[in-house]
């Protein structure tokens, strides 16, 4: 059972961070404002679900440090600290993006 560093990035700059699973090709929706908080809930079962009186969703970018690293466009918010969209990763590009935090310490090779 694999999993992975995730992230997120909104369109004002802000980062955070969530959990790829590499078995189920999927990543958890739930978001962590630092790495600390994501190490804390490594692997924690369940499946935050958006608040449906919450109407914050905003456009992303979603990476996933698994293999050689990719992202895809989706949604999230920040209100309620979850991806809202697009956890499966069908569209990646294979290329684990400039943003993704601590990027070089995965030496990957990007994939064109």
């Amino acid at each position: 059972m694999s999993h992975a560093v995730g992230a997120v990035k909104f369109s004002n700059g802000e980062v955070f961070y969530c959990e790829y699973n590499g078995t189920v090709d999927v990543m958890k929706p739930e978001l962590y404002k630092t790495r600390d908080e994501l190490n804390a809930n490594w692997r924690h079962k369940g499946w935050k679900s958006h608040s449906k009186e919450c109407h914050n969703e905003e456009a992303v970018e979603i990476a996933s440090s698994y293999g050689y690293g990719f992202s895809w466009s989706g949604a999230a918010c920040k209100t309620c600290l979850v991806i809202t969209d697009s956890y499966d990763p069908l569209d990646a590009i294979n290329k684990l993006p400039e943003w993704f935090p601590d990027r070089e310490s995965y030496n990957f090779k990007d994939k064109k």
